[in-house]
């Protein structure tokens, strides 16, 4: 069954959307790298890099169904943020928005009768949860710790040695 016109322009957006995922955190990463938040920068650009594989798989879902990819450009996203809680609340402001995207993505499949996609993008409606909460998660931490720069440290110094963890199972 081909992908409706209105389906494939939808999915070719919404890789927009997921490589501009992908700058947003990359573009955290790197402020947050510049000052001095090594920890927290290094989990960015973990999250950067699913944000990338996110485009990747509906790239290749639309390889596996014959359909012409394209890719949309990309904004420039904000390259400095007023401190790390206003860093991390941009990219929960974000993953928010990911998430409106991928709903409606999800209603327009099933409205325009297409069950591949729909099931496609179960994946993508259940990593949303997950990444919504991660996101607030990390947000919750920060606040908690309140304008204290002790804080900050440890869960720096806590994301430093989650990043290291990550990347090594990855490497295995």
């Amino acid at each position: 069954m081909a992908i409706s016109k209105k389906v494939h322009e939808a999915l070719i957006g919404q890789i927009g959307r997921e490589f501009g995922a992908h700058f947003l955190y990359r573009s955290i990463a790197m402020d947050l790298y510049h000052k001095g938040f090594q920890g927290i920068s290094a989990w960015m650009e973990q999250h950067a890099t699913e944000e990338y594989g996110h485009a990747e798989r509906i790239i290749a879902y639309l390889k596996e169904h014959d359909a012409k990819v394209t890719l949309p450009a990309v904004a420039q996203p904000t390259d400095t943020f007023a401190g790390v809680r206003e860093a991390v609340a941009a990219a929960l402001g974000h993953e928010k928005k990911l998430t409106a995207d991928i709903h409606a993505l999800h209603k327009l499949a099933d409205e325009e009768n297409d069950p591949a996609t729909v099931s496609m993008l179960e994946w993508f409606v259940d990593e949303q949860v997950e990444e919504e909460h991660t996101v607030n998660s990390l947000l919750k931490r920060i606040d908690l710790s309140g304008p204290s720069d002790i804080g900050l440290f440890v869960i720096d110094s806590e994301m430093r040695g989650n990043a290291a963890a990550a990347a090594t199972a990855s490497a295995e």
